[in-house]
């Protein structure tokens, strides 16, 4: 979620959430409401297998560079540009038996595991 809350008890019994800090990368990136843009997306359109997945992010390095300089840029208060990014990847309910498969190919297989690294430079670090 981005924020840090505390849970204060009040006389009355009630309790009142208070948040009190959001997460900000050094480079002035919120967190919050958006998360960790991912260098492979597992939801929208189907694939057969995980790498196909890892070839997809691969052959979009462009596309995924611009999304990573708006995913950055975007001001915390400016939500609807906020949900349109996080529309290109949108988080889902539903299980992906291959999200675990992706991370394997990825673990097992270094050069494929830079590729895809080189993809996402360090949050803290764009501008």
């Amino acid at each position: 979620k981005g924020t840090v809350q505390t849970i204060i008890r009040l006389p009355n019994n009630g309790e009142i959430a208070l948040t009190w800090s959001h997460f900000q990368t050094p480079s002035g990136y919120f967190l919050n409401g958006l998360g960790v843009p991912p260098s492979v997306c597992a939801t929208g359109e189907e694939k057969p297998t995980a790498i196909e997945y890892i070839q997809a992010a691969l052959k979009q390095t462009d596309k995924h560079i611009k999304k990573l300089r708006a995913w950055h840029t975007v001001n915390i208060s400016q939500k609807r540009k906020r949900n349109r990014l996080k529309a290109m990847c949108p988080t889902t309910q539903k299980s992906n038996p291959l999200d675990r498969k992706i991370a394997e190919e990825l673990l097992l297989n270094t050069s494929l595991y830079q590729r895809v690294i080189a993809l996402t430079p360090s949050v803290a670090s764009i501008n």
